[in-house]
């Protein structure tokens, strides 16, 4: 069933409320994950470390509901057009459990369950560009599929852009050119959404494939690559260094940094206050307002911001101190069995179905640094590390069995 979960949120939208992508979807997402545990029960036992990891993250939560005094409507279903609140949560937590337990056994079923993501994308993104869209979506910079932002749609396209390469790489004749065609099409969608922030995840997606097919000779060669690596980022610096103004004005018109500056010291100023219990899941904007500085007041009619456009930030601020460490302790032991993945085997230049999900993974991470989260986004990276940890634990359970033997 989890197979089924991405392209049904894709199309979890209403028309009955002016909040059309994220209140219906953040319930559909912990209603299919119950469904799914109801269904098909799985022993909770083994995956022991990552169960105490969300367990720590829902009492932080719970226990900065009741200091701050939040509301229950805003602790359970979280900010009205975000809606990362402690249902959801759950929800997520349970489609990364869920999906530990499929991937081993239904390996090719699940990373096709996110090409249908990737290609109802890219159908949708035709119908929105070719004015044929029926729902009236708020009109913005550029267009945002059914996750109403063009910034996400832009980050979708690019953390998915790669995953028509391992099907083309697998297939022959007629397939591989409509494969290819994917994978052209959804550069264009990167570029007509007018975000920078599919381009770069785009970009390290190139250079995450060109490590992964090259790996071998680079783990052979890596005494001189770090010194060329040493080589080109000293280079760097003396470049930045001497035209450093005209750099920080092509950074800050290409992916707003000074804005996410100003969202990033917000965040921290909020934390270092409510260090212990922060304030209150999906709660940013309840308290945003005493922490504006004067750039911030300038920006005009955006004077409660509710994300500081860097998820670690956000469970810090939101959470406190225990919050935030589990977040990062999740991340990095998520991160470590992706990469252990990626560089195991290095004579096997074949990319397999855990290696592509690792690469979704990182890059959902990437982009979590440099933006707020998205409900469909975050299915999709919680989706992809619990496959990733399925199969890292599959992988050390056979290798124990057979040392055993």
């Amino acid at each position: 069933m989890i197979a089924f979960v991405l392209p049904i949120l894709f199309f979890s939208i209403t028309t009955f409320t002016s909040n059309v992508t994220t209140l219906f979807r953040s319930g559909v997402i912990t209603a299919l994950a119950l469904l799914i545990l109801i269904v098909k029960p799985f022993d909770l036992r083994k995956y022991s470390k990552f169960i105490l990891i969300f367990v720590l993250i829902l009492v932080g939560y719970f226990v900065s509901f009741l200091v701050n005094d939040q509301s229950y409507a805003n602790f359970l279903l979280g900010a009205y057009g975000r809606n990362f609140g402690f249902i959801t949560l759950i929800g997520l937590f349970l489609l990364f459990l869920e999906a530990a337990e499929y991937f081993p056994k239904n390996k090719e079923k699940l990373l096709k369950s996110v090409y249908v993501l990737l290609l109802l994308a890219n159908f949708y993104g035709i119908v929105q560009n070719i004015g044929l869209d029926p729902l009236n979506w708020e009109k913005g910079a550029g267009y945002g599929l059914t996750i109403g932002n063009p910034n996400f749609s832009s980050a979708l396209f690019g953390m998915l852009s790669f995953l028509p390469i391992y099907y083309f790489l697998g297939s022959k004749g007629i397939s591989r050119f409509a494969h290819s065609l994917v994978f052209i099409s959804t550069i264009i969608q990167i570029f007509l959404s007018g975000s920078s922030q599919g381009f770069l995840l785009f970009l390290l997606n190139i250079a995450f494939h060109f490590s992964f097919f090259y790996r071998r000779s680079i783990l052979k060669n890596i005494k001189k690559i770090l010194y060329l690596l040493v080589l080109l980022i000293m280079g760097l610096v003396i470049s930045v260094l001497i035209n450093l103004q005209s750099l920080l004005s092509l950074a800050n018109s290409t992916v707003q940094f000074n804005s996410r500056i100003e969202h990033w010291k917000l965040g921290l100023n909020i934390f270092q206050d409510h260090w212990a219990f922060g304030v209150g899941i999906d709660g940013l904007s309840r308290f945003s307002g005493e922490y504006r500085n004067l750039t911030m007041r300038n920006w005009g009619q955006y004077t409660l911001p509710d994300r500081s456009h860097n998820v670690f930030i956000d469970f810090f601020a939101t959470g406190g101190l225990l919050v935030g460490l589990s977040w990062i302790f999740f991340v990095i032991l998520s991160s470590r069995y992706a990469i252990i993945l990626c560089i195991s085997r290095p004579e096997d230049r074949k990319l397999s179905p855990a290696i592509s999900l690792s690469f979704v993974w990182i890059l959902y991470i990437t982009q979590t640094l440099l933006s707020p989260d998205n409900l469909v986004l975050a299915a999709t990276g919680f989706i992809c590390a619990g496959a990733i940890m399925g199969e890292y634990l599959n992988i050390k359970n056979s290798n124990e069995t057979v040392g055993k033997a």
